[in-house]
């Protein structure tokens, strides 16, 4: 039985037009934190394989083994390169990791924890595609094999995957099964999105993008009641990143 899960118009939006962004960033190649921090073991490489064990994980929604299998995914749906890094150079993982815990800011706010189900699913059943079509688990697998799991996969010619549905415009539901869709779009998410939520290490996505500002900071519940700020007192509450509005702003950094 395909197990669904309801998407709301801004979700179906993102998953709808997120393929078009990830192709001009590499796919497929043939919460709060900081944003000084640095990826994670697993995410740069150094803790690969499944099942490895740490003295504390990183994350609080994967274990290691799915860890290091998003970060596996991951790092070929956003691969890196002399001038781009990959997706977990800028810690994607962690991002989506954030992502699938992070209560929403308000009631009506989008409220990614309903994809926990589909995320565990989803790994569940690639890695068992992987030994199928492979005879190994997805963090054994080369960048040319974990490639082609990934295609067979959204062309729905992989054993299993034939009959995977796409988000439906009327019922806005997705299902579980289309993890590598939900995946593709947090990942593209982490690349880009601010670094407080995890992802984007020191702007390095806006930096490959060739983004300068504007930097939007938005406004928290809080700040949404009255008595209100003036402007310069809320702008004066906000960090910015030193790097966009410093050697940006002169025309410097890359």
């Amino acid at each position: 039985m395909t197990e669904t899960v309801e998407l709301d118009r801004r979700t179906f939006v993102r998953l709808a037009g997120a393929g078009a962004v990830a192709s001009t960033a590499g796919c497929g190649s043939g919460g709060t934190g900081d944003s000084t921090a640095t990826p994670t073991p697993t995410e740069t490489g150094a803790e690969t394989a499944a099942g490895t064990e740490t003295a504390e994980s990183p994350y609080d929604f994967f274990d290691a083994e799915q860890a290091a299998v998003v970060s596996t995914l991951v790092d070929r749906l956003l691969p890196g390169s002399e001038d781009r890094p990959s997706g977990t150079d800028l810690a994607v993982v962690r991002y989506i990791d954030r992502a699938l815990r992070r209560e929403p800011f308000y009631e009506t706010a989008h409220d990614d924890r309903r994809f926990q189900a589909a995320y565990e699913d989803g790994i569940d059943r690639l890695q068992e595609t992987a030994r199928a079509l492979f005879d190994r688990p997805i963090t054994d697998l080369d960048d040319a094999a974990v490639d082609d799991l990934l295609s067979q996969v959204t062309e729905r010619s992989a054993p299993g995957w034939e009959d995977v549905p796409t988000p439906n415009p009327v019922s806005m539901t997705v299902p579980s099964t289309a993890f590598v869709a939900l995946l593709r779009d947090h990942a593209v998410e982490g690349y880009y999105a601010q670094p407080k939520y995890g992802g984007n290490v020191d702007l390095g996505g806006w930096r490959q993008a060739g983004y300068v500002g504007p930097f939007v900071e938005g406004y928290t519940p809080e700040e949404l009641k009255p008595p209100w700020k003036s402007m310069a007192e809320h702008e004066a509450t906000k960090t910015r990143p030193p790097d966009l509005y410093g050697e940006f702003e002169e025309g410097g950094g890359s």
